[in-house]
């Protein structure tokens, strides 16, 4: 019995690479658990869902606070997308992904 090497090197490179996607997903979460914020929640439910963020920004103009989030777009990107949530006195206003 003949073993194509080729067909054994395409097989352990994709091997490779779904356990090293799926690596990145358990580390950042992906961007699904953004979905689950809604308008109106408090800060601390915010962080009891999605945890500690990344960073914390505050506008003292528009006297709001942004917490940022890096999580995978989809489990299969190489790389996280940056997220942002909007709190003003307290309560989401707005989230989404984090503008450039």
């Amino acid at each position: 019995m003949l073993i194509n090497i080729n067909n054994i090197s395409k097989l352990i490179i994709t091997f490779v690479f779904i356990v090293l996607c799926g690596c990145q997903a358990m580390m950042y979460g992906t961007g699904k658990d953004i979905n689950k914020v809604q308008i109106g929640m408090t800060t601390a439910e915010v962080i009891a869902l999605l945890g500690e963020p990344s960073s914390v920004g505050v506008d003292s103009i528009s006297k709001t606070e942004k917490l940022f989030y890096r999580k995978m777009g989809k489990v299969t990107d190489w790389e996280p997308l940056s997220y942002e949530i909007v709190i003003k006195d307290g309560k989401v206003i707005k989230f989404g992904e984090a503008s450039k």
